[in-house]
């Protein structure tokens, strides 16, 4: 959550700690947060050391987790005749050397963090944050140049950014990467606008890596939104989270019946402007979700207003390249097994089997070698619709479409599962999936305990690479 910060008294912003306190008492440890992560604005309106206690030190006290932020726009902001440097009481409070009791704190516990600097990237079990601090202005963020637009600032952070990124790819981190600035990408906030430039150096930073994020998170407008953008075949999350409990919150520029299509690349999915709020991230080896907790519901409820849960190995996007060099990575040792025979599909043994396929539609199993845990399946159908969500414990599906489209369901929390043989589930909802529409050649990889579900109205063809590995016991 961002924005947190209140002149006009911390009512908002304790009611909202409040609550968040009680996401510590739960009988499950695995839904007890680790950390909270503060997306910039802590203190109002000039970043002030003499404001720490009474807007993060007081308003925080019984919440028993660290704390991490990046820095927003109030927070770098000098008041004009105020000695003290721009950041000069963020870096106090956030970027020791060591943990430390602060002077801004009074006589409470908490220390200081001990953040490298403004921005940085926090590795932690299952995600990966890289912080960026898009500085202090009321509109745009910038984090760069600009190609010679800003005079005052260089191209640091985007050779951090990139650096950071291209270690995603050679540490063969598979684990959720969230960017994390103040200023959002998009908004549709009456207050704030977006900042195209910043995100088109974020881009800059991803493609020259070839690694885009899962996520990425801001505050600065002073509600909840969501919005969904599509990067090739990936949809990315952009949320706002600025309503941390700074007071008023802030309408949109209109109403909007969401989901609302903004270009063929991006949707607003949902919005609150009417409750402070902050989101819970959930992430597990294999999918990340994402959870809107608005404050009026109070400490008793635990149900989420707005959700989305997303399969990990859809966003991080290496090239086809990267992905064969990591597999085949290492030679073969001493006494090893005999390699198994390689086997090449021609492009016209292929032809020839699409062809019947498509004219009797069915499947076509290529590749089913008994010594290697895979298979490999051409299929064809038309006017297919699945029933049910499946899932499989010991199974990944990596789908090529090879003409046609077709439409797939992922992800979210399976509801009123069973288990039809061992290993394999089926459900009949998946709460909070995600729909993708997929055309010819696209990919799509579905990692083992992913709810999936295939819907065709035309028809479709396409190569289904599958594990064989066994089920847990």
């Amino acid at each position: 959550m961002g924005d947190t910060g209140s002149v006009v008294g911390p009512a908002t912003q304790s009611l909202l700690a409040d609550k968040m306190v009680t996401d510590f008492n739960e009988a499950n440890l695995a839904e007890v947060p680790s950390f909270l992560f503060q997306l910039g604005d802590l203190v109002y309106y000039f970043g002030e050391a003499t404001y720490y206690y009474d807007q993060f030190y007081e308003p925080y006290r019984d919440y028993p987790a660290p704390i991490l932020a990046i820095a927003g726009n109030h927070d770098g902001v000098a008041y004009p005749k105020d000695p003290a440097p721009t950041l000069a009481a963020f870096l106090q409070n956030f970027c020791t050397a060591t943990p430390e009791r602060s002077p801004d704190a009074g006589n409470l516990l908490r220390t200081t963090m001990i953040q490298p600097g403004v921005y940085f990237t926090l590795d932690a079990p299952f995600v990966r944050i890289l912080g960026l601090y898009s500085n202090v202005l009321e509109d745009p963020g910038v984090i760069s140049g600009e190609n010679g637009q800003n005079t005052v600032l260089d191209g640091r952070q985007i050779a951090f950014l990139t650096a950071a990124l291209k270690r995603v790819k050679s540490d063969n981190f598979t684990g959720a990467v969230i960017i994390a600035v103040h200023h959002p990408p998009f908004t549709g906030g009456k207050e704030h606008g977006g900042s195209p430039l910043m995100l088109a150096d974020i881009d800059s930073a991803c493609t020259a890596a070839g690694v885009w994020p899962h996520a990425i998170f801001s505050g600065h407008a002073h509600n909840y939104q969501r919005y969904t953008r599509t990067v090739n075949t990936m949809q990315i999350p952009f949320l706002v989270a600025g309503c941390g409990g700074h007071s008023p919150l802030s309408p949109m520029r209109a109403t909007y019946r969401t989901p609302y299509k903004i270009d063929d690349t991006l949707t607003l999915e949902n919005y609150d402007t009417t409750d402070y709020g902050y989101l819970r991230v959930i992430v597990n080896a294999t999918t990340m979700r994402i959870e809107f907790h608005p404050q009026h519901d109070g400490g008793t409820t635990k149900t989420p207003n707005f959700l989305r849960t997303a399969p990990l190995a859809a966003a991080v996007a290496l090239s086809a390249t990267d992905k064969l060099a990591l597999a085949t990575d290492g030679s073969q040792s001493a006494g090893s097994a005999a390699p198994q025979p390689f086997q090449v599909f021609t492009a016209e043994k292929l032809a020839d089997a699409m062809k019947a396929l498509q004219a009797k539609p069915g499947n076509d199993n290529l590749y089913e070698p008994k010594a290697l845990p895979l298979t490999i399946v051409l299929t064809t159908e038309e006017k297919k619709s699945a029933k049910e969500f499946e899932y499989h414990e010991g199974r990944d599906h990596i789908f090529l479409i090879v003409d046609g489209a077709t439409k797939y369901e992922l992800g979210g929390t399976p509801k009123n599962a069973r288990k039809t043989k061992p290993g394999e589930w089926l459900a009949p909802a998946s709460e909070g999936a995600t729909s993708l529409m997929l055309k010819k050649g696209d990919m799509l990889v579905i990692p083992r305990g992913t709810p999936h579900k295939r819907s065709t109205e035309g028809s479709v063809t396409f190569t289904l690479i599958s594990t064989t590995g066994t089920a847990p016991a």
